[in-house]
């Protein structure tokens, strides 16, 4: 039996997309089967962080109303097979969809896949509610910002009266060193859901994006965080241990100072 994960967050830019793409890949390099599901209708985007190029013939809305089989409508990824994407509609809206539909859609992909991932749309809306509804548990994204952090916040209470109590969050982008202005401890309150890992700030990815070009040619400090992520999120919920939680990558000399350090040692009360 495979996991429905839907990846939100509270407000648009925190890299949402880019967490789905990196731990697909991660998960799929390790030889789990993976299928990529793009829910942000009408602004998709989740095929070019994946890199895949073939052309968009049906999408998850064809294959909810009957009109194509899955097999025809989910794109295999030209470098790994066992991961698959299946596209979001660019002219139809959450008006269109209907819930149950897409819940016999994702019970049957448990029964072919071990990992099902959601990439919602950011924001607290219908699409979101039906991401969160559908899945078994929701991942959010946020940066290390009181903004982001406070939609986040947000976000997590709006999943929780959805239905979905099962949450964690993948702080992204995190800067090597404190951002001028920040004080500690004025964004640790603003954190409701368990903390399960730290992507480091990394300037090639943006390069990459910028370009237009998929995140499976290049070897990022991400993806290897992404791949002990996957094996935390397969945990049971509720039974895994915050001293789990990958390591930030910080120079030894630097790591006592490093506001990433601080930050980790903050939430998962460990000292490393």
């Amino acid at each position: 039996m495979g996991k429905t994960v839907a990846v939100l967050s509270g407000k648009g830019g925190t890299g949402k997309t880019f967490v789905t793409a990196m731990l697909s890949r991660a998960l799929a390099e390790e030889g789990k089967t993976v299928l990529c599901i793009d829910m942000d209708f009408g602004l998709r985007g989740l095929e070019m962080a994946l890199g895949i190029t073939t052309p968009i013939l049906h999408h998850v809305l064809d294959v909810c109303e009957g009109k194509t089989d899955i097999r025809e409508a989910a794109l295999p990824h030209p470098n790994c097979p066992k991961l698959k994407l299946l596209a979001a509609p660019q002219t139809k809206t959450w008006k269109d969809l209907e819930e149950k539909k897409l819940e016999v859609l994702l019970k049957d992909m448990e029964e072919a896949y071990d990992w099902i991932f959601l990439d919602g749309p950011a924001g607290i809306g219908k699409g979101a509610e039906l991401c969160a509804r559908s899945c078994r548990e929701v991942l959010l994204v946020s940066l290390l910002e009181p903004l982001s952090l406070r939609a986040a916040d947000k976000m997590s209470a709006a999943c929780a009266g959805w239905g979905r109590r099962e949450q964690s969050m993948i702080l992204n982008q995190i800067p090597s060193r404190m951002p001028k202005g920040y004080e500690e401890g004025e964004w640790k309150d603003l954190v409701s859901p368990e903390i399960v890992g730290f992507l480091p700030q990394e300037d090639k990815i943006r390069e990459q994006f910028q370009k237009g070009d998929g995140l499976w040619e290049i070897e990022t400090k991400s993806l290897a965080l992404c791949k002990t992520i996957g094996e935390y999120l397969a945990e049971p919920y509720g039974e895994r241990k915050l001293g789990r939680i990958p390591r930030p990558d910080v120079k030894e000399k630097k790591r006592e100072n490093s506001f990433i350090q601080k930050i980790y040692e903050a939430l998962s009360n460990k000292k490393l």
